[in-house]
């Protein structure tokens, strides 16, 4: 809510960066100001706000002529996480309860200037996804991008049965893209024989 202040004599131009969800924790330092750590939340059950990272860079803004009377800055948000939807068929009667997204990392560095989240570190972990409706077996997670990884599906029926599913082969998660998988549960499927499957992107 602040308002943008012009320094008494400043000439040089400003680059103006944002984010959101704003986190003091956050805060980049002034030794890299535009850079800070990010970390997904594991479990995104409740909704995606806190995972759903969005980043604005306003380059070389320059000083107005009369800064009473400046223009506001512009900034254009945009995603930095990679939207993975999960769409589970089945030819049992158990109802779905549950899906989790293996094999991926949760934090990452954030730069704000070039706007890309790079250098992930941890090991890999499980994120519970996010079910927009309770009658349908759809699911939501935010993933960090990444260059050849293959992510696991992990489906929890009733009773607490699971079924994993593994990718064919790697691929790239771009940041502001969404990607959907759909899996099927067999009639006689196992958490040893799951199929494999595929992301369209």
């Amino acid at each position: 809510g602040s308002e943008i202040c012009w320094q008494a004599g400043q000439t040089a131009a400003t680059t103006f960066a944002a984010y959101y969800p704003y986190s003091a924790s956050l805060d980049a330092t002034a030794s890299d100001p535009f850079k800070f750590t990010f970390t997904l939340p594991a479990d995104q059950s409740e909704g995606l706000n806190a995972a759903d990272l969005l980043t604005a860079v306003a380059p070389d803004v320059a000083v107005p002529a009369d800064p009473e009377a400046a223009s506001p800055v512009t900034l254009t948000f945009g995603h930095q996480g990679s939207k993975f939807i999960v769409n589970v068929t089945k030819e049992i009667s158990a109802a779905v309860t549950g899906v989790e997204i293996l094999g991926t990392k949760l934090a990452g560095t954030v730069d704000l200037e070039s706007r890309t989240v790079s250098s992930l570190t941890g090991d890999a972990a499980a994120i519970t996804a996010y079910r927009p409706d309770a009658a349908a077996a759809s699911f939501e997670a935010i993933i960090l991008p990444a260059a050849s990884i293959a992510p696991q599906i992990k489906v929890t029926v009733e009773g607490g049965t699971t079924y994993t599913y593994s990718m064919e082969g790697t691929m790239t998660f771009v940041a502001g893209k969404q990607y959907t998988a759909t899996v099927n549960i067999a009639a006689n499927a196992s958490a040893a024989n799951a199929v494999s499957f595929t992301v369209g992107d």
